[in-house]
């Protein structure tokens, strides 16, 4: 075995062994080789050539270098050295000055160090302690149960990324850390393009927002796609289920077993709505104000059940319409008023139409009394009045005469043109001041007006009825 002994020792191989530095038992230069059997204490050794040991070698000194010169090369050569505990391999220049670390084992943690080109920063490096990994940091975590992979960029607008990639199949994914121009967002990627430049799918920014198919998430959860589809699947006929809670309320919405859609309020442990597979929707809760409501522009609709009806009405002061084919066919206004233009039909089966079954016109007001003798006459006029129900005409007034001499058959307008035959009509004068033994009516001789006339006479004309006042009511149908 050979020992050497120095505050600094070194040892140098140059092609050949023909120099011994200091003192080898007298012996201060050897031109061939040399085989030592027993010990050589030296303070200093160069080798020029090649050297080897049979046995052991101990280096002993506060730091030892064992330097690998190669001479077909410039300043690329090996040192090994030992100092403050660690063992270093470095790469040293021709005159063993300038040195750069490339491996560092730390022998009292077991950690291991890889340099970058520099060799002034650990760019690869393993906690023996953590058991974990560093890339670009020595720093950590030291929680025995903790194992991890650190990567970090050291630069500003820096991306850590950690690349997989098949050359076979030209695939490739990504996990990457991106800070460039304040992104600072964890981001996946994966391509076929197999270069690095895989397309993102997914990151996750610095607010904790998920974000599928875009690189600006603005919510927790942003899908972002021509057709984005969210799914959750069963892989059987279990119960898929969607939980919406918060500090006040938890719901879910699933798929029971029958193909049924619930919604049901887990807080207070009750379905409360379901659309059955066959498309139907049903409310289970009879005894529940309110069940379903509709708020729009011009009044909050309001459906409800209990085991006493069913209502179906409007909270606000607006109206309740109903519309067929798009179009408006019946409306209640906000004071209770049915209006349906088209009518009620009564009396005939369910679902069926019949135009002789339905009512379809109601009025009632009062008329303006003009002559319709052709006289041109203005007449007093109280009472005028009349009500429509269907084609039923009833009208009633009180009218006086102006004074007059003509001879023309008196005759006053009607509020609706009457049919054209006078069976359908009818009439009476109940008050007269014309001839008070004398009972006159009233009757619709013509599609426009009322003609008065003796029971059982003829016609009275205008010059007849001359100042004189009557009261009369006629009923009639409307053409």
């Amino acid at each position: 075995m050979a020992t050497f002994n120095n505050g600094e020792s070194g040892l140098s191989v140059r092609n050949k062994l023909n120099t011994i530095i200091n003192k080898v038992e007298g012996v201060t230069s050897i031109d061939n080789d040399i085989d030592i059997t027993g010990t050589l204490t030296s303070d200093g050794l160069t080798v020029d050539g090649g050297a080897s040991f049979s046995g052991g070698a101990s280096f002993s000194a506060a730091a030892i270098n064992i330097d690998l010169i190669e001479t077909n090369v410039v300043d690329e050569n090996t040192r090994f050295r030992q100092n403050a505990g660690n063992l270093d391999i470095q790469t040293v220049d021709d005159s063993s000055s300038l040195e750069a670390t490339r491996l560092r084992v730390d022998h009292s943690t077991g950690d291991i160090s890889f340099y970058d080109s520099a060799g002034s920063s650990q760019s690869f490096f393993w906690d023996a302690s953590a058991e974990s990994l560093g890339i670009g940091t020595t720093s950590l975590s030291t929680n025995s149960i903790i194992k991890e992979v650190h990567i970090d960029s050291p630069y500003t607008n820096g991306l850590s990324r950690l690349r997989l990639s098949s050359s076979v199949e030209n695939l490739e994914a990504a996990v990457g850390l991106s800070g460039y121009l304040g992104e600072d967002a964890l981001y996946f990627a994966i391509g076929s393009s197999g270069d690095g430049s895989a397309t993102e799918r997914m990151r996750i920014d610095s607010s904790g927002n998920v974000g599928i198919g875009t690189s600006s998430p603005s919510y927790e959860l942003h899908l972002s796609a021509a057709n984005p589809i969210a799914m959750v699947e069963s892989t059987n006929s279990s119960e898929p289920e969607l939980r919406l809670k918060n500090t006040i309320r938890e719901w879910t919405n699933y798929i029971d077993t029958s193909g049924n859609l619930i919604w049901r309020d887990r807080t207070g442990s009750a379905e409360r709505m379901r659309i059955t597979s066959a498309g139907g929707i049903e409310i289970p809760n009879q005894n529940a104000i309110n069940e379903l409501t509709f708020t729009g522009t011009e009044f909050t609709n309001v459906l409800s059940a209990s085991t006493s009806g069913f209502q179906l009405g409007t909270t606000g002061a607006g109206y309740l319409s109903f519309l067929t084919s798009n179009s408006e066919a019946m409306r209640i206004d906000g004071s209770g008023h049915a209006i349906i233009p088209a009518g009620v039909t009564l009396g005939t089966a369910v679902g069926v139409y019949a135009a002789a079954n339905t009512l379809d016109d109601y009025e009632e007001g009062t008329w303006t009394i003009t002559d319709g003798s052709g006289a041109g006459l203005s007449f007093t006029v109280q009472d005028n009045v009349y009500t429509k129900v269907g084609r039923l005409v009833v009208a009633s007034a009180i009218i006086t005469w102006p004074s007059t001499s003509n001879t023309s058959a008196a005759r006053i307008v009607l509020p609706f043109t009457s049919i054209p035959n006078n069976s359908h009509s009818g009439g009476v004068v109940t008050e007269q001041n014309w001839n008070t033994s004398v009972t006159l009516t009233a009757s619709c001789n013509y599609t426009t007006g009322v003609v008065f006339r003796q029971r059982g006479g003829g016609s009275l004309n205008n010059a007849d009825l001359s100042g004189k006042k009557l009261r009369f009511t006629v009923t009639y149908h409307a053409a």
